[in-house]
């Protein structure tokens, strides 16, 4: 997982513990500084990385974070 992807992630998992619901692709864009595309782009990698879900395209807030994605951030805190 590149450096964006994981601070995709990471986005992610401290919006849903704060929040209790997932962000959308806009707060997400905006949490990490880049653009919707690239945002889509890494949700994409993500997903097929089984690190996240998500529901039907053009659903609001429809991402949640997998096991294994929880797993891989708290592996990133490590070597953090």
């Amino acid at each position: 997982m590149n450096e964006t992807s994981a601070r995709v992630l990471r986005f992610i998992v401290d919006y849903l513990d704060e929040h209790f619901y997932p962000p959308t692709m806009r707060e997400i864009a905006d949490g990490v500084a880049r653009v919707h595309s690239v945002v889509s782009w890494h949700l994409d990698m993500l997903e097929e990385m089984d690190l996240i879900g998500r529901g039907p395209k053009g659903a609001s807030r429809a991402i949640w974070v997998t096991d294994d994605g929880r797993e891989a951030v708290k592996r990133q805190e490590v070597r953090a």
